[in-house]
């Protein structure tokens, strides 16, 4: 079980999503996050499980599986410190398309879906930055999915 910490308002600042926000929009968005440490190999978040948070990673990395038919959970990505995970749950509030393990300790901050839902009409300025940050991240692993499949697709 994960242990919740306070958030100290520049800390989750080294998350991508988050990096552009200055002055009072980090208060503002740090109203919003919860900080969480989980301990090694404790799950953040499993495969076919409705969650909507994304997560972003302060410290220590997060491992990203999928189970395969016959049960074999295959590595996808290793994150560390300033990535994120989550992105889609966030967005379409949709069952987890992989699971999320911690490597170490690993110390977390999670936006979930009805927390973003809440500062955008109390702060709406600050969820446009966050949501466009959002963006040019998914369009940036966009790319790089789809460079990967022409790349493949032409061996």
């Amino acid at each position: 079980m994960p242990v919740q910490l306070p958030i100290r308002d520049h800390d989750f600042l080294i998350v991508d999503i988050f990096r552009s926000l200055s002055g009072e929009h980090v208060k503002q968005a740090a109203s919003a996050l919860r900080c969480l440490q989980y301990e090694d190999a404790e799950a953040i978040f499993v495969e076919g499980t409705q969650n909507s948070s994304l997560i972003g990673i302060l410290s220590g990395r997060v491992q990203i599986t999928k189970e395969t038919e016959e049960g074999r959970r295959v590595t996808l990505a290793m994150l560390r410190a300033g990535m994120t995970t989550g992105e889609m749950a966030l967005i379409d509030g949709g069952r987890r398309s992989a699971s999320a393990y911690a490597v170490g300790t690993t110390v977390v901050v999670e936006l979930s879906q009805e927390a973003l839902g809440r500062l955008s009409h109390g702060h709406p300025t600050v969820t446009i930055l966050i949501q466009e940050a959002l963006l040019r991240s998914l369009s940036m692993r966009l790319r790089r999915t789809s460079a990967l499949f022409v790349d493949g697709a032409g061996s």
